[in-house]
């Protein structure tokens, strides 16, 4: 090749030569240290015009890069690209020519992967076409041969990664040949499947028919069930398409059917470009939301969504896109069968998904909420604790989202609702009291271990620490008192009593805000507030002297909020606060009893009387006045 280099015949058959050694199992590497690529480019830029020499040589550099990433990069630097496009440009009406310089420039373009890519990456991925590789030069190809999977695959392949790195403003035109591929009665599942990568690019605003376009994916993947490359990209396609257009009613049932098929033979990316379709279509919003929720109830597609959440623990995408259609499926689920269907198969999925995306906003404030919405039925008792304490973490991890925050709470408030059983910590000290002795640091350790382990809730969120973090939170005012009334009816505020003087600065405030015109709409009414701040107030001054210290420096305060309303609820809850703060024997008691004369609470007590569930507290709330005077 060197000695006749001017010789076209003699070139045309030693480049031939070549890919046939290359062909027959010739070391690459030795073809590579032997200038075998360097002479091979030398002998198509001297005859560029021979159609004989180019076409073997483009078939030769094929087959000298394939499984060779050595090779891609050496004949990369060595400027084949420009060759290939080259010939491209000159031979447009030879097919063989343009087939093989198609096919050499997609092998040099292709991205070389690890020998086992994880589950759940994509099949293929976009070729790196090289720069020079326009894609006006490759509708030109593509427009040459219509209908030849020889010249379309590779055509088209090239034409996704160009555009994938790159926008092109022959965007429309680019989905114009995507959309006579689709129609090409004889096209291989390569070219479907580079097909639908390019739709994918360009966009849904340079697709002119999007119904039209729709129909010929679906068309395309039921030609092809088996290809996971196609059904990935077609399905990828169908779900830009959705997002962009309105008018795709008549396709969609039959869509979903498919997409669930599809879902349950393929693993990877389809897995969570499915959940987004099922999303899109079972929004409140959306077009016959309701039919599509009740078809994918029928054909389970809860059961196949936390199936591939399980699978797919490590990937956030597959988290978010699964908990999104948990959610939309959940609404509307009037019937108590199809709820409990929904409950038994994605509550694990939910709390495994929480467990395995704890940083991911996202997915944990989707999950969170789901939870929120299952646990107003008491059906999955042993898996609460569980729940509670991953509420508990996500409230530590994530106390600056203000959703988050107020979803977790409202979990939490829901959980430990109902009859349970008495906490962990009440009967260890009962336990201790008995044996006449102060627990040592392993007792503690013990019973620890002991109430991280408890099938009661209010236990765990104590384990877990979560009373303080779950004062602190930013939730709204009156969830938040809400909550703490809760915890304290459980006994377990213990660790956040010192809060209990902010949680009524919050108070005020947000009945403050309740009197202002503009905040009125979005804060509750005083009543509620002030009827659970009571509440809270009396439930504290139940647990223990330490309790109740904490909430004496509010009496004036709280005889003041029942003055204001005459609401029957709010007296009744105001005054068991004040009874039992005014309760006790010890020094602190006699003090907050001699205060509540001092300010002439037992006159104000007597005026304020109304109902007869009022009246009934001021009796018991004055004895301890008398004792006081």
């Amino acid at each position: 090749m060197e000695e006749h280099l001017k010789a076209v015949e003699v070139q045309a058959c030693a480049v031939s030569a070549l890919g046939a050694f290359v062909l027959r199992g010739a070391h690459r590497k030795s073809m590579v240290e032997s200038r075998g690529p360097q002479l091979l480019l030398e002998a198509m830029r001297q005859h560029p015009s021979s159609e004989p020499v180019q076409e073997k040589g483009a078939n030769a550099l094929r087959l000298l890069v394939k499984d060779s990433p050595e090779a891609q990069a050496l004949l990369l630097k060595l400027g084949a690209a420009e060759v290939l496009v080259h010939i491209c440009q000159v031979h447009l009406p030879s097919l063989g020519a343009l087939s093989a310089a198609l096919h050499a420039l997609s092998v040099l373009s292709r991205p070389w992967r690890a020998e086992q890519p994880e589950p759940w990456s994509f099949a293929e991925v976009p070729a790196k076409t090289p720069s020079c590789c326009k894609p006006e030069i490759l509708l030109a190809t593509l427009q040459r041969c219509p209908e030849s999977n020889s010249i379309l695959e590779p055509g088209l392949t090239l034409l996704w990664g160009y555009l994938a790195k790159e926008p092109s403003a022959s965007s429309v035109e680019c989905a114009r040949s995507a959309t006579a591929a689709l129609r090409v009665p004889t096209a291989s599942a390569q070219t479907l499947a580079a097909a639908g990568g390019v739709l994918c690019v360009t966009g849904a605003e340079a697709v002119e028919s999007p119904g039209a376009v729709v129909k010929l994916l679906l068309k395309a993947q039921m030609a092809h069930p088996d290809q996971r490359m196609l059904q990935e990209r077609a399905w990828e396609a169908v779900l830009m398409l959705l997002r962009a257009s309105e008018s795709l009613d008549e396709v969609q049932g039959k869509l979903l059917r498919h997409l669930v098929q599809a879902m349950m033979q393929h693993q990877g990316p389809l897995q969570w470009i499915g959940c987004d379709i099922m999303t899109l279509l079972c929004l409140p919003d959306a077009p016959n939301a309701a039919e599509h929720r009740q078809l994918l109830m029928q054909l389970e597609a809860p059961r196949l969504v936390a199936e591939a959440m399980k699978k797919n623990l490590p990937v956030p995408e597959m988290q978010d896109s699964g908990c999104a259609t948990l959610q939309c499926l959940a609404l509307d689920q009037v019937n108590e069968g199809e709820l409990e269907q929904l409950e038994d198969v994605t509550v694990e999925a939910l709390l495994l998904s929480l467990e395995a995306q704890p940083h991911f906003q996202a997915a944990q404030t989707r999950a969170l909420d789901l939870l929120s919405s299952f646990a107003q039925h008491a059906r999955w008792t042993l898996a609460r604790p569980r729940a509670a304490e991953l509420a508990v973490a996500a409230l530590k991890r994530h106390a600056e989202d203000a959703t988050l925050v107020e979803i977790a709470c409202r979990l939490l408030w829901r959980l430990l609702e109902g009859e349970v059983s008495e906490p962990m910590d009440r009967i260890a000290c009962t336990l201790l009291d008995l044996l006449d002795e102060a627990p040592s640091l392993s007792t503690r350790t013990f019973l620890l271990h002991l109430a991280k382990r408890s099938d009661d809730v209010a236990t765990r969120v104590l384990a877990a620490n979560g009373a303080q973090p779950a004062a602190e939170a930013a939730a709204p005012p009156l969830l938040s008192l809400q909550l703490m009334e809760r915890l304290a009816q459980r006994r377990s505020l213990r660790p956040a009593l010192r809060r209990v003087g902010e949680l009524w600065r919050k108070l005020q405030e947000a009945l403050s805000t309740a009197e202002d015109d503009e905040g009125a709409a979005r804060t509750p009414t005083p009543i509620s507030l002030c009827v659970c701040g009571c509440a809270l107030l009396g439930r504290l001054a139940c647990d223990g002297e330490a309790a109740a210290a904490q909430a004496s420096v509010e009496l004036e305060r709280l005889m003041k909020q029942i003055e204001a309303s005459d609401d029957v609820e709010l007296q009744s809850w105001g005054f068991l606060a004040l009874q039992n703060l005014l309760c006790g024997s010890t020094s602190d008691a006699q003090l907050r009893r001699h205060t509540a004369v001092r300010l002439q609470l037992a006159s104000e007590l007597r005026r304020a009387v109304g109902p007869a569930e009022a009246q009934r507290r001021v009796s018991l709330a004055s004895v301890f006045f008398r004792e006081a005077a």
